[in-house]
């Protein structure tokens, strides 16, 4: 996928050499937050604690997966937390771990929280959520996360690197062209994928049938079978 990207937005930015720039120098603004755990309060589903918080385990590429979320309250969110309150289209950045995986924040997550993530807020008139988040997670993208990354025991990732991020800035009907071109390529790929799981699914249950003997194969079949006379 981060391949097919590459040659899209190449072949999108070869006709201009004055859209590559830097990402980070007035296309978006850039956040960074470690917020401290004991203001946080782990899996509760209380009234008082309904806001989701995400960690990077939560963070796929152009995707959030929202497993065993993190739930602060309200009052933290708004006082407390509230630089780190995000916004729907909002970019969130893996800084640890694997720096520079990055998905768009969904609408149905408007004002969530986040831990230990960096998060950039793209200037809506340059630069496209869902492009960033494309670029961010192609090949291009991760080699300067790596580049920048900081840590010997563990890899890091500052809002100072996503500042200098180099990358095309195309115009936005061009984004948009190249976010529906690989959104296409994702679900093709994503039902090919379940297909092969269901035929992996029947295979590995025929086979059982076969091994236990609840079905049964007659013991002619492939041999030449002779007419009366």
């Amino acid at each position: 996928m981060s391949s097919s990207f590459r040659t899209i937005i190449t072949t999108s930015a070869t006709s201009s050499r004055r859209r590559a720039r830097s990402i980070g120098c007035g296309c978006l603004e850039t956040f960074e937050f470690a917020n401290e755990r004991p203001l946080l309060l782990l899996g509760s589903t209380s009234k008082n604690a309904i806001l989701r918080a995400f960690l990077r385990f939560n963070i796929r590429e152009d995707r959030l997966v929202p497993n065993d979320l993190v739930y602060i309250s309200p009052e933290a969110n708004e006082s407390k937390l509230a630089k780190s309150k995000l916004r729907a289209d909002d970019v969130l950045i893996v800084r640890t771990g694997y720096p520079g995986t990055s998905c768009v924040v969904p609408i149905e997550y408007d004002g969530a929280n986040c831990i230990d993530l960096v998060f950039a807020r793209p200037h809506k008139n340059i630069l496209r959520s869902s492009f960033l988040s494309r670029f961010l997670n192609s090949n291009e993208g991760k080699k300067q996360a790596l580049k920048s990354k900081t840590g010997l025991a563990q890899q890091h990732l500052n809002v100072g690197a996503v500042k200098k991020t180099w990358g095309p800035v195309p115009t936005l009907s061009e984004q948009d062209r190249i976010v529906e071109i690989l959104t296409n390529i994702d679900r093709k790929l994503l039902s090919e994928e379940n297909r092969q799981r269901s035929l992996s699914v029947l295979f590995q249950s025929l086979l059982s049938s076969l091994m236990t003997g609840k079905v049964r194969v007659p013991l002619n079949i492939g041999q030449p079978t002779t007419e009366a006379a």
